[in-house]
């Protein structure tokens, strides 16, 4: 900017000197400060914020053991994603990846949901089946991708627990125990696969 005023109005034009004097550097640096202030808070607001919504999802599913006697989770995995990033580009694995989220936040909508890229957990209060859950993401995950021919081979993974215990839970569900217990590939010791 400096450079472009300077070839474009001349360093001694009222219009340099303001855009350019001490007063302005100034201001600039105490707003720059007070924006990095403003933004680091927000952030820890944020992180606040969903640390008790966690903390509120987890303890609702407990209650779900406790009054239920079991909680269903369906562990939902794109295995695909990689293949799909590498054949038609980020954004068309992005939109898988969305639209399989999606299609179970639809199919779903009153059940809890967690996961992160390529994998999903639902959890339903007591022991419950979804006999068209994989056919329906299936099916939204088919109508993101682009070509054609390569529909009908994306791969959905559906793992299906029977939770009885807060000790299955945390072996299952991201959060529910501590960081190194919490990897969602772990699978509990008690609890139902099918």
């Amino acid at each position: 900017i400096r450079t472009f005023m300077f070839f474009a109005v001349g360093e001694d034009s009222p219009a340099f000197q303001t855009v350019f004097s001490p007063l302005t550097a100034s201001v600039l640096s105490i707003l720059l400060v007070v924006t990095l202030c403003v933004a680091v808070w927000w952030s820890d607001r944020a992180l606040e914020t969903r640390a008790r919504q966690i903390e509120h999802l987890i303890n609702a599913l407990r209650s779900d053991i406790a009054s239920h006697g079991a909680v269903t989770v369906y562990d939902v995995e794109v295995p695909d994603l990689s293949l799909i990033r590498a054949a038609f580009g980020g954004p068309a694995a992005t939109a898988v990846d969305r639209a399989a989220a999606m299609s179970l936040h639809e199919l779903l909508p009153d059940a809890a949901h967690r996961g992160r890229v390529g994998r999903h957990v639902v959890a339903l209060p007591g022991d419950q089946r979804i006999e068209n859950l994989e056919s329906v993401v299936k099916a939204a995950t088919a109508h993101a991708v682009p070509n054609l021919d390569y529909r009908e081979a994306i791969e959905i993974r559906i793992t299906r627990y029977t939770l009885h215990s807060e000790a299955e839970l945390a072996a299952v569900w991201p959060d529910a125990a501590p960081t190194a217990t919490s990897d969602l590939k772990t699978r509990p010791a008690g609890g139902v696969v099918s």
